[in-house]
């Protein structure tokens, strides 16, 4: 009796894992990187037409461009390489331009956060943003507007510093009361910023400056606004997840991720948009990747691995992008 048990133990768990490995989506491809993303998941960034893919978070400095079909690498350049300390030169956030002719990177710095631009074809350097004593730390986000003529960077004390192409600093506008970590240009020309205090910040082309109290819940772990700049969306400490609507600062749809089918207790640290409506949500310890549309889950991206530290759908929405704590970035086409 003893033995059939341990036969029909054996037997159901290798049919467990059949399963989880049908579940499981096979990358198309992946690429070791030199280290874990070190920033708030704004290490990958596609350019509009889906052709190019750019990779930062290298622990040397290492920025990349690679081809999204094989993961082949296109150019690779050191993209802060005047830090002595080397685990301060990771490349922590990167924007594309909206022609996809130039692209922006921060990183973190020994005195102050670092900004680049680069052209995305070849990865010639095309200018050099110092914000000595504006930036402090790890740069957490950028942004180049539709026109390519203002970019803008944060950081993780809530400073947010504005130039004109070619260098001309305009203001450190605002210094919001968290870690500001994440900001979009709008088509109308408004710079979009989100804090982790559950705020989003508005500073618009005539320099006004509007803040928003979108959440009063305490301990928001990750938060994320679309290109429109019209949603943001909040995790906390504990699982909770609330999409607002900036201009009327209401609920939009919430999710719990204590209840139902997961069940996950634990922070969400990374949610992200794409386009305007979809949101991709990561939850520590878990394989599964959901991505949301107005409140319905649209599907599941069943990776294979914990870990993800940043990631990002293609502006077609076919191609998903990850970064792992493993050092290796990795890439899924979507049916």
């Amino acid at each position: 009796m003893y033995k059939f048990l341990v036969v029909i133990s054996d037997f159901i768990a290798l049919v467990s894992g059949l399963l989880l490995l049908v579940g499981c989506q096979s990358p198309l491809w992946s690429v070791e990187l030199g280290g874990p993303a070190l920033g708030f998941g704004n290490e990958i960034a596609f350019s509009p037409d889906g052709k190019l893919l750019f990779l930062g978070c290298s622990r040397n400095g290492t920025f990349r461009c690679v081809d999204p079909e094989d993961g082949r690498t296109i150019w690779s350049v050191t993209a802060h390489e005047d830090d002595r300390s080397a685990w301060l030169l990771a490349v922590t956030a990167i924007a594309v331009s909206e022609d996809g002719r130039k692209v922006v990177t921060g990183t973190a710095g020994a005195r102050s956060g670092k900004v680049r631009v680069w052209e995305a074809s070849s990865g010639t350097f095309d200018g050099r943003l110092d914000p000595i004593g504006l930036l402090s730390g790890v740069v957490a986000d950028v942004a180049i507007d539709e026109h390519g003529d203002r970019i803008a960077a944060c950081d993780e004390n809530g400073a947010i510093a504005l130039w004109r192409d070619g260098g001309r600093l305009l203001a450190v506008t605002w210094r919001a009361p968290a870690a500001v970590v994440q900001m979009v240009f709008d088509c109308t020309g408004r710079l979009n910023c989100v804090d982790l205090q559950g705020g989003v910040i508005i500073i618009n082309p005539d320099g006004r400056v509007e803040r928003h109290q979108l959440t009063g819940e305490l301990g928001v772990a990750g938060a994320t606004i679309n290109s429109r700049g019209d949603r943001a969306a909040f995790g906390t400490y504990d699982g909770q997840l609330r999409v607002y609507e900036v201009e009327s600062q209401e609920v939009l749809w919430g999710c719990d991720f204590e209840q139902g089918n997961w069940p996950y207790i634990g922070p969400i640290r990374r949610v992200a948009f794409a386009g305007p409506s979809q949101l991709i949500v990561v939850l520590r310890g878990e394989e599964r990747i959901p991505v949301y549309e107005d409140g319905e889950l649209l599907r599941t991206h069943r990776v294979g691995r914990t870990g993800v530290n940043a990631v990002a759908l293609s502006h077609s929405r076919r191609a998903l992008c990850a970064i792992f704590s493993d050092t290796f970035g990795r890439y899924w086409l979507i049916d």
